[in-house]
């Protein structure tokens, strides 16, 4: 009977360790799924916001762009100050109004004239757009779209 009890101890804590090992193992595996889907959960995220980004520039882009066309137009038409005014404002109304978070407001500075947006807060007649660093940012990039904090 005493080589039983002592082969069921030895019994015991074999089923203890090995219940003990494979429970950890366990652990350990949902533990680096966990952490695996959890990168790669993060990761698809990240590429979906700059898809999302992407997409948005590029459509800010053709905006720009063919609104750079309408003024070219509206410039060999020699087109007074008030009708390119008049075309901003409309121009800038409709980009506002299609309830794109990526837009706020357009203006133009076109021989040497400030042309102001729909949401230009009081324009002071002496403010002269040349002299900021956007303006100036700008200028650098040869005709290609510039984005600024301001």
């Amino acid at each position: 009977m005493k080589i039983s009890k002592k082969r069921n101890i030895w019994l015991n804590i074999l089923f203890l360790v090995l219940f003990s090992a494979i429970t950890l193992g366990g652990f350990y595996y949902i533990a680096s799924s966990s952490a695996k889907n959890a990168i790669q959960t993060g990761q698809q995220v990240a590429q979906n916001y700059y898809l999302k980004d992407d997409a948005l520039l590029a459509e800010h882009r053709i905006i720009l762009e063919t609104a750079a066309i309408q003024i070219q137009i509206l410039k060999s038409n020699n087109a007074s100050e008030e009708e390119i005014q008049n075309w901003l404002n409309q121009f800038s109304t409709a980009i506002i109004e299609a309830d794109n978070s990526c837009y706020s407001d357009v203006f133009l500075v076109l021989n040497g004239k400030f042309y102001p947006g729909v949401l230009w807060e009081n324009p002071d007649p002496q403010f002269d757009a040349m002299s900021r660093i956007w303006y100036t940012e700008a200028l650098e990039k040869n005709g290609e779209i510039y984005y600024s904090d301001v």
